[in-house]
């Protein structure tokens, strides 16, 4: 069965001795650059979504949903109540 391009861009990551960009990412993987840098960002975010941690100190919150990337800003959560409704994807002010 042939790699996904997920495994084999973590392949390329672990076998790479030099620092590497999305043009190098998508150059060696055969893709678009868009492509590419698509995939590395999801693997970011979803890394992200696993330690939200590491964003302590970010400006913002970020939430990956089933259709987008919700971008928080941190006076939002700081000043009042904010939920989302994802059913009409409109942001809801509770406050």
């Amino acid at each position: 069965m042939e790699k996904s391009l997920k495994e084999r861009f973590l392949g390329l990551l672990q076998e790479t001795e030099i620092p590497i960009d999305v043009n190098y990412v998508a150059h060696a993987l055969g893709v678009h650059w868009f492509t590419a840098y698509r995939m590395v960002t999801e693997i970011i975010l979803a890394e992200l979504q696993k330690h939200p941690e590491m964003t302590r100190n970010f400006p913002y919150l970020l939430l990956k949903s089933t259709k987008s990337l919700v971008i928080i800003p941190n006076k939002l959560l700081q000043s009042r109540d904010i939920r989302l409704d994802y059913e009409e994807g409109h942001k809801k002010d509770d406050g």
